[in-house]
């Protein structure tokens, strides 16, 4: 995503602190994020986090208006993945809440409450959409799980699993 600079003087006092705000050429909210560098640093020891950020201040599908303005190449996640533009436009095709809407199975549906990829909202509207959801938020969990956040996600994969074989007999 393209961005701009802007230099910014803040006052302490007698003193005057320089600071340069990299913000995103979108429409919408933003998070503000304040790098402060170490002790006989500058300012341009935060540039490689700031352009990373700026550039990733909208990284998935709903970040384009519309679905020529998709570029071929479509880095996400920071740019550590791309996906080509047709990734992209197709999600425009897709109706995802009749797809949920429309699955008649049992589902347990696991989410992270650090997960930085996947907001947890995405998986309370699913459990407002899916007829037979068990829903549970791993506290301490990203979008992996890991250490404690796994052995909590399969203690209710095991349960889970347990119930339904229980269910079934």
């Amino acid at each position: 995503m393209p961005y701009r600079t802007e230099e910014i003087w803040c006052e302490n006092g007698n003193s005057r602190i320089y600071g340069i705000a990299y913000i995103p050429e979108a429409e919408g909210r933003f998070p503000l994020v304040i790098f402060s560098h170490e002790l006989g640093n500058n300012h341009e020891a935060g540039v490689r986090y700031a352009e990373r950020l700026a550039a990733k201040a909208d990284s998935h599908a709903d970040s384009y208006t519309s679905q020529e303005e998709v570029p071929e190449d479509v880095p996400l996640f920071g740019g550590w993945m791309h996906v080509g533009r047709n990734c992209i436009t197709d999600l425009w095709q897709v109706d995802f809440d009749h797809l949920l809407a429309s699955y008649r199975g049992k589902l347990l549906l696991l989410h992270g409450d650090r997960d930085s990829t996947v907001d947890v909202s995405w998986s309370e509207q699913a459990l407002e959409i899916i007829q037979d959801c068990e829903f549970h938020v791993i506290s301490g969990g990203g979008h992996e799980f890991y250490g404690q956040p796994f052995e909590d996600a399969m203690g209710y994969i095991l349960s889970y699993i347990g119930q339904q074989l229980a269910d079934a007999e």
